[in-house]
């Protein structure tokens, strides 16, 4: 009888452990950023020659999508030819270690969606149009597939990994970083059209994701030819659209004249985080 009442409160107070558990919400916000664009975006970063203070994996701080089959801690992705360690990165180590102290409670994800000398006609949400195709044509993308259907399969997967962690309460898409330019620099038909396409798809992500406001940063533009043209238009949208912000590359150290290197993604890292701090009220001018 005696083992009979501590078998019974043993499994009474193992009930009570798992109610107590389950009755105990999920309270952690999930803060999702969205990195894309063409190759720069991907990153021409080399892992090993990362500073100690970026090496440091911290598990509140995630990715998904480019280099990443499921979410995982942030770190240089695998890419063959890259430094003595194989691995490469773009802007968003720097960027989500220099979020990071703004929001430290929180968990971090960036989901990385890209394709190397891409325009961003590629990224149309329209792309079933007659003439899509003839467009990319004028900088040699026509056979590019269609890249904005997949930047929504990557972001609202990100979405759902981090609404099954067991301890995330809300996931809010809390930002999107833009680094592209360069291919549409090459025709002036298509270099004219990019504040067009760009307006389209700040329009269609915000639509699309459920975020009206989401704030969209923008690498400023950078190329060989039409620059000018493209950087007309990308100052245009700053100062008329909402919650947008231009971010300068000007000084970035490159390995070629289109390509940042490692410090150079770095430092882009760090201005995107500054601006986006700024826009979010939680770095003074």
């Amino acid at each position: 009888m005696k083992y009979q009442l501590l078998s019974w409160l043993a499994v009474w107070l193992m009930a009570a452990v798992s109610v107590s558990f389950a009755e105990c919400p999920a309270t952690r916000t999930a803060r999702l950023f969205v990195i894309a664009g063409q190759s720069n975006a991907g990153g021409k970063g080399t892992g090993s020659e990362l500073p100690a203070e970026y090496r440091i994996v911290d598990p509140d701080i995630l990715a998904f999508g480019k280099g990443f089959k499921e979410l995982s801690p942030l770190r240089p992705y695998s890419r063959k030819g890259f430094g003595a360690d194989n691995t490469a990165f773009g802007p968003e180590i720097a960027f989500a270690h220099g979020v990071r102290s703004a929001f430290p409670e929180d968990i971090l994800c960036i989901a990385k969606q890209t394709e190397g000398g891409c325009t961003i006609i590629a990224w149309d949400k329209d792309w079933k149009r007659p003439g899509w195709k003839e467009e990319l044509k004028l900088v040699r993308n026509e056979n590019k597939a269609p890249q904005y259907p997949e930047l929504i399969r990557v972001v609202r997967g990100a979405v759902q990994s981090l609404e099954a962690r067991p301890d995330v309460a809300t996931v809010q898409i809390a930002g999107m970083l833009w680094v592209q330019s360069e291919r549409d620099d090459r025709h002036r038909l298509t270099a004219a059209a990019y504040e067009k396409n760009l307006r389209a798809l700040i329009a269609n992500l915000r639509t699309d994701l459920g975020a009206p406001a989401l704030p969209f940063l923008f690498a400023d533009a950078n190329g060989r030819l039409n620059v000018s043209v493209l950087r007309a238009g990308m100052r245009r949208i700053a100062a008329e659209v909402p919650n947008t912000a231009l971010v300068p590359n000007s000084g970035l150290s490159r390995v070629d004249g289109v390509h940042y290197d490692s410090r150079g993604q770095i430092e882009l890292g760090r201005r995107f985080a500054e601006a986006y701090l700024r826009m979010a009220g939680k770095k003074n001018e």
